[in-house]
Parts: C-alpha cells; structure tokens; sequence
C-alpha cells in the first residue's frame, strides 16, 4: 500500500514548532509528515512556471472575452445608447483575441519545444 508523505519545509527543521506543525498535520490526516530545511526544497523548472502563467493568463483572457461578448451583447440591444461603449467593447474584444492567440502560440511552441527535449 502506498502512502502520501507530507513533506514541510522550514528555514530550521530542528525548532520545536515545525515538530509540532508537523505532528498536529500527521495527527490531521493520519498520514507520514517529515520536516525539511528550505535547502532541500526542490528547484522549479521555468519552464513547468512559465507555461502555468501561460494557462492562467489564457484563462483570465477567456474570461474577459466572455464579459465583453456580453456587454456587446446588451449594447447591441439598445445601440443608441450604449454606441460609445459598443465601440469601446469592440476594441477591447479584438485586443483580447489578439493576445489570447499570443497565449495559444505561445503554449503551442513551449509543447513543441518539451517534446524535443
């Protein structure tokens, strides 16, 4: 049977509060926790952070794009009205388009470039 370890790490693992975290967290979860300096941290790859960032910058522009197609969407209902903000919001869409194609080329050469490495 495999178990999860929970690992914490601390600037000094011998310090009596990182032993207690550790026990009332093994205690919590009923799984192995150990205590590691922050020497011992693993190191991030870039580019494992980078495409993250990518994804989530991805998102958050997907999610503009969503609330501008709405508000388009309303404008248009009513354009005499909202024919300031109907330019506006068209101007940011297409800005938005722009960069999230940026993004997607972006993750798309970075998958390239890690199945030739």
């Amino acid at each position: 049977m495999h178990f999860q370890t929970i690992t914490l790490y601390t600037s000094d693992p011998t310090l009596p509060q990182a032993q207690t975290a550790a026990e009332l967290l093994r205690l919590k979860t009923g799984l192995p926790v150990q205590v590691l300096s922050l020497e011992q941290l693993p190191v991030a790859d870039p580019h494992q952070r980078q495409r993250v960032r990518l994804e989530h910058e991805a998102a958050a522009l997907r999610r503009q794009l969503q609330a501008v197609e709405f508000v388009l969407a309303q404008g248009r209902q009513n354009p005499v009205l909202y024919a300031s903000d109907l330019a506006l919001a068209q101007q940011d869409k297409q800005r938005y388009e722009r960069r999230l194609h940026q993004v997607q080329g972006e993750l798309i050469l970075q998958q390239v470039k890690a199945g030739e490495g």
